[in-house]
């Protein structure tokens, strides 16, 4: 009887500490995802579709916001949160994309893909 009880004690004690080292390093997980970089950081990309036609697009990530140069029209459009990949809007125009393909749209029609 008294040998169950130490093998129960053993498992037990076993099984505590590595539940407490394992909290300690998720803890850690947790706080390295929660630091928040902040940067004035502008990206300017350029891309051109089957038709030649070319967009200069300049991202403000701390303003979450993209500046697009098409069809010799300069605006800005916000950013949404997307379900994957991005999508920026305004009253007029809507750019989504994932990776480096994008698609302009102009009142609900595509005027843009590459």
């Amino acid at each position: 009887m008294k040998s169950i009880l130490l093998k129960i004690t053993a498992v037990i004690l076993i099984t505590a500490s590595f539940s407490c080292k394992e909290s300690s390093e998720t803890q850690k997980d947790a706080n390295a995802t929660t630091e928040t970089v902040t940067t004035n950081e502008t990206v300017k990309k350029t891309y051109k579709d089957a038709n030649g036609n070319t967009m200069h697009l300049e991202f403000n990530n701390e303003e979450g916001m993209v500046t697009v140069t098409f069809d010799s029209e300069t605006f800005q459009l916000k950013d949404q949160r997307p379900a994957s990949g991005m999508w920026y809007k305004n009253d007029t125009y809507e750019l989504r994309g994932k990776g480096e393909t994008f698609e302009l749209s102009k009142n609900g029609s595509v005027v843009f893909s590459n």
